[in-house]
């Protein structure tokens, strides 16, 4: 039974169905098409995400590396101009003693070859000899005094980070 002036239900549900499956059709379409957008742009966020981290962590371990490095050279340069201040002490002290032993030699030789007829004129030269000796030793003790050595510190120059290589840098003085 028909009713006139009304239309029937069937067709108000088919149009129901019809705008709901438009719907779903529309909403599955679009979904698809952002998510070939979406899974890309995920995609590369998180690899630059994972490279920007990446990076960060191969910075800190090169820095840290570094840090230790300068530390243990630091140490070692220490040591090394200790141990050349002490090997250079050890080798003046021994040519003092070498110089002197030398001198003393040499006025003993002199002594030997001069041909002194009188008391007076022996004691004349030994004391001139015992002079020249005394000078000799001053003129020695006078050098080690004046001689200043080198500063046992390490300064290390500017960290790398600082120093900017380059063309213009170098030329325009940047």
């Amino acid at each position: 039974m028909v009713r006139r002036g009304k239309k029937p239900l069937l067709s108000k549900s088919k149009v129901a169905a019809g705008l709901v499956s438009l719907t779903i059709s529309i909403a599955a379409v679009t979904g698809v098409s952002y998510a070939d957008i979406d899974i890309a742009g995920s995609l590369l966020s998180w690899y630059n995400k994972k490279a920007e981290i990446s990076i960060e962590s191969l910075e800190q371990a090169v820095k840290s590396e570094t840090e230790i490095q300068k530390e243990m050279l630091k140490t070692e340069l220490q040591s090394r101009l200790e141990q050349s201040s002490k090997e250079m002490d050890a080798f003046t002290e021994e040519q003092t003693k070498l110089r002197i032993e030398a001198i003393r030699q040499y006025a003993a030789a002199l002594l030997e070859q001069a041909s002194v007829s009188n008391e007076q004129d022996k004691q004349q030269l030994l004391d001139k000899l015992n002079a020249i000796e005394t000078s000799a030793q001053q003129a020695m003790d006078s050098l080690m005094d004046s001689y200043d050595p080198p500063a046992l510190t390490f300064t290390p120059s500017l960290p790398a980070e600082q120093v900017q290589p380059g063309v213009t840098g170098d030329v325009y003085g940047e």
